[in-house]
């Protein structure tokens, strides 16, 4: 992750400003104080370093929002969920790769640095528009919910943690379903320049 005090990111390329809501690492893995940071913000992206040394990254975005109340499930198709894996641990800055997502959103490969000389894996899924209305969820037990389960990150009973099991996206984001520990996770507001 990038550990710089980095607030605000702004591409030549793309015509959208990333703004950094929250970095658990720097505000903690505190749900309460994770809803006050984020509030109830649409179009919101979410990017977690998995732990190990693959270099994977996972997130999703949400042009929603989160209901503070617990109990939200707006509709909405534009919802994906990603996941990213690399050899080289140097791939791993989690503002570059965000920048990436938004125009590029169905099947991404991306570059890694020259120095690594590999490629990223990337894999998207986007909501089963049947079920448009499950696309995010604001639980009481996980932090960041995208889906039932498709993805989750941080939790009451292990902040560190996440899980995915394929339920309401598409297809699945990762090889291996289930339980597995983060690193840190960071969360951006995303508008469009004027």
């Amino acid at each position: 992750m990038n550990t710089e005090p980095l607030t605000t990111v702004r591409s030549p390329v793309l015509p959208y400003t990333f703004r950094l809501l929250y970095r658990a690492t720097r505000d903690g893995f505190d749900l309460e104080h994770l809803h006050r940071r984020i509030g109830s913000q649409p179009d919101i992206i979410v990017v977690a370093k998995v732990s190990g040394g693959n270099g994977e990254i996972v997130g999703g975005y949400n042009p929603a929002g989160w209901d503070k109340r617990g109990y939200a499930n707006p509709e909405t198709k534009k919802s994906f969920i990603f996941s990213f894996k690399s050899g080289s641990e140097s791939s791993n800055n989690m503002n570059n790769i965000s920048r990436n997502l938004i125009d590029n959103s169905d099947n991404i490969a991306i570059n890694a640095p020259e120095q690594s000389k590999s490629k990223i894996i990337s894999k998207i899924s986007r909501i089963n528009p049947e079920m448009a209305d499950r696309v995010v969820f604001d639980s009481r037990v996980s932090h960041i919910c995208f889906g039932g389960s498709d993805l989750r990150i941080g939790g009451i009973l292990n902040p560190k943690s996440g899980y995915t099991r394929s339920q309401y996206y598409e297809t699945k984001i990762r090889d291996f379903q289930g339980l597995f520990h983060i690193d840190d996770y960071e969360i951006f507001s995303i508008s469009k320049l004027s």
